[in-house]
């Protein structure tokens, strides 16, 4: 299978950059992220958490699911399975709505857990709000204009973004559990 050339990187002599597309409104179209991303490294022996969906699962399985960029730790799990809790709402709904996750992308069917066992190398940060259409020019704009945003618990929510390759996530994060919580109430013994 051969590489895919990513829609507006570019490179010359002095490195790589994004040529990010403008809107309407003569801005970059941003469609989620993080709030002033840090640099961090993410310690050996410790248990982080990632939500995917039923499509992934499905289509790919678990592994594919379980080796994505987008990861949680445990504190920020906590968060989420006690809000889950608080308003009596299923698991996958609240990491929806507290990780900024449109439905479109994701209905955060499931959750696993897995131990790192290699540093790697992160960025951390609260998500922005995201939405399936931000852009005017975008075949996914809802007719209302309106982003999708999941209010203001998720200014609190800290999440890690992990760039890599899917085989060097996979061999970092060895899985230690999976849940179905489409449904389910927040599980208690992760």
């Amino acid at each position: 299978m051969g590489l895919v050339p990513l829609e507006g990187l570019r490179s010359g002599p002095t490195g790589s950059w994004w040529e990010l597309k403008e809107d309407a409104d003569h801005f970059a179209v941003q469609n989620g992220g993080l709030h002033n991303p840090l640099e961090v490294h993410m310690s050996t022996g410790q248990y982080y958490f990632r939500f995917f969906g039923s499509t992934v699962m499905n289509l790919h399985g678990a592994e594919a699911g379980m080796s994505g960029w987008w990861w949680i730790d445990y504190e920020t799990f906590d968060q989420i399975r006690t809000f889950a809790n608080r308003l009596d709402w299923p698991l996958s709904r609240a990491a929806s709505h507290l990780l900024v996750v449109p439905n479109e992308w994701s209905d955060c069917a499931y959750v696993g857990r897995a131990l790192l066992s290699r540093a790697m190398h992160a960025f951390a940060g609260k998500g922005k709000p995201a939405s399936p259409g931000m852009s005017p020019d975008s075949a996914l704009r809802r007719e209302s204009g309106i982003p999708v945003m999941a209010g203001a618990p998720h200014l609190e929510i800290k999440q890690y973004f992990v760039p890599g390759e899917r085989e060097l996530l996979s061999a970092a994060f060895q899985p230690a559990g999976l849940y179905h919580v489409i449904k389910a109430r927040a599980p208690m013994d992760f």
